[in-house]
């Protein structure tokens, strides 16, 4: 359960970009090449956290809005990286909390947060004004913004939130999404309650920020995937080969010079061992550095506004057609559309 998403997750995240004009086969593009993806949605199955953290960033990227479709004026792309690096910068936890609250009253219309506290608790709100229409569900969004600001705070004071209480306005889901939400937050939320909130020990807003400007870079590069998945301090394999192949690029480099081996050896391991210990965390050395590629070909297209053919032959593909069939391979969009679709929000 804790690798893979349940499928009402991927459907409000599906029919919030739906109710904005997108079509279901423009929305799964990304899953295209795995037709055991496809079959489990529409079976109304589970699916691999992985592939729910591709419709999530194809989803923003063809709304232009990291709510997907539920606010009231689109969080263009960009925003939670802002909020983060306006918070970066702060003493603590109690400091990092009213700043994001103030931040989001500067860029949200329907979205409030703000921070409560005695001398034992310490209280998260959130909630949106007017809720999104139907048929957009609320709780999705909420349920959303809770586990992004649980985690988030976990990440920035390297040390794990004990959440005490977790409370909804929203009525009960059912006791599969009840037992689904449970599996996600470690406690059991409490329904149709007078508010949405988050509840701890107020003694965590003392923590102090652990975190820095460095680290936020690579914090950023993993989003949204390192707040769906349980806090960890992360010292997988493929955390250390991402940081290796990101340290290259910023070098200069595109990361596709270097081999496995080569990676391998850099972090003193055999190449049988790297191979097999990436397997076991469910990644391959290729899929990781097509993810950094694929990064970096989206920051020469948008930022650099480089022509798609000079981005091929900076990134090492001898023919600009193999890099337009990777692109699409790897976004679900050719370069252009890929571009035109951001540059409409």
């Amino acid at each position: 359960m804790n690798h893979s998403v349940a499928h009402h997750y991927v459907e409000h995240l599906l029919v919030g970009a739906e109710h904005l004009g997108f079509s279901r086969s423009t929305l799964l593009a990304p899953l295209a090449r795995k037709p055991d993806c496809l079959a489990a949605i529409a079976r109304g199955e589970r699916l691999p956290v992985d592939d729910y953290v591709l419709l999530m960033q194809h989803v923003w990227a063809l709304t232009g809005d990291e709510t997907g479709g539920y606010s009231a004026r689109a969080l263009k792309p960009g925003t939670f990286a802002m909020m983060c690096h306006a918070c970066i910068g702060t003493a603590n936890l109690r400091k990092a909390y009213e700043r994001a609250g103030r931040f989001f009253t500067l860029v949200s219309d329907d979205i409030q947060l703000s921070l409560t506290e005695n001398d034992s608790e310490a209280s998260f709100i959130f909630s949106q004004q007017p809720p999104p229409p139907a048929p957009l569900s609320n709780l999705f969004y909420m349920e959303t913004l809770a586990l992004i600001f649980i985690r988030w705070a976990s990440w920035l004071i390297d040390k794990k939130l004990l959440v005490a209480r977790i409370d909804f306005e929203a009525p009960s889901p059912g006791p599969e999404a009840e037992q689904e939400a449970e599996a996600i937050f470690g406690i059991q939320p409490h329904y149709g309650q007078t508010r949405n909130q988050v509840t701890f020990a107020s003694r965590f807003l003392e923590e102090r920020i652990q975190q820095t400007e460095a680290s936020l870079k690579l914090f950023l590069e993993q989003a949204p995937a390192s707040l769906l998945s349980h806090y960890r301090r992360d010292a997988s394999v493929s955390a250390q080969v991402r940081k290796f192949l990101h340290q290259a690029v910023d070098q200069g480099g595109t990361g596709e010079e270097f081999s496995l081996e080569q990676v391998a050896d850099a972090l003193h391991l055999t190449s049988q061992t790297l191979r097999r210990r990436l397997k076991e965390e469910g990644n391959s050395f290729q899929e990781i550095k097509d993810a950094v590629r694929c990064r970096l070909a989206i920051h020469f297209l948008l930022h650099d506004a480089l022509p798609a053919q000079d981005i091929a032959y900076k990134m090492g593909f001898s023919d600009p057609s193999v890099f337009y069939k990777a692109f699409k391979r790897w976004t679900g969009l050719t370069p252009g559309a890929y571009k035109d679709s951001k540059q409409r929000k």
